[in-house]
């Protein structure tokens, strides 16, 4: 919020929500060029990935909610990005899943299955869910750590 709080001296934003019911083109494009792409989350203890998931679901509804307010009124200049962006990668969430964890988080911890096991959950959330999806992610999880594959 200090972020977005110095490039917007006239109005004060409270958190994250009040922000987000105030998007417009200008705070888009603050989001997207100057302050999303260099955010960094640290999880100096990130065990098995807890807490990289929750930023995961926050930072996936601060870009979900850019994206429509860009598409619903965004500049010229944000809808065609938008445009570019969505023929470069057809996949729109799977880019913002994919850029979120290889640009934003970073984890440590002492045990080094512990990181193995927060990579591969993460990876897991690249790909889109449903029962029988969830039920073969959990699957396959077993099977990789029953194997030791980790």
């Amino acid at each position: 919020m200090d972020r977005v709080n110095a490039h917007n001296h006239s109005f004060l934003f409270k958190d994250i929500n009040h922000l987000l019911l105030n998007l417009d083109s200008d705070r888009c494009q603050l989001l997207l060029q100057e302050i999303l792409p260099h955010l960094s989350i640290l999880d100096p203890a990130c065990g098995s990935g807890a807490f990289l998931v929750a930023a995961m679901k926050t930072l996936i509804g601060i870009y979900s909610a850019v994206i429509g307010t860009i598409q619903l009124k965004g500049s010229r200049e944000l809808k065609q990005w938008l445009k570019e962006t969505e023929k470069q990668h057809p996949s729109l969430i799977y880019f913002i899943k994919k850029r979120i964890i290889t640009h934003n988080f970073y984890g440590v911890d002492i045990m080094e299955k512990a990181t193995k096991i927060a990579k591969l959950r993460l990876f897991l959330w690249l790909f889109p869910r449903s029962p029988w999806q969830s039920w073969n992610r959990c699957r396959i999880l077993i099977l990789i750590l029953w194997r030791g594959i980790l």
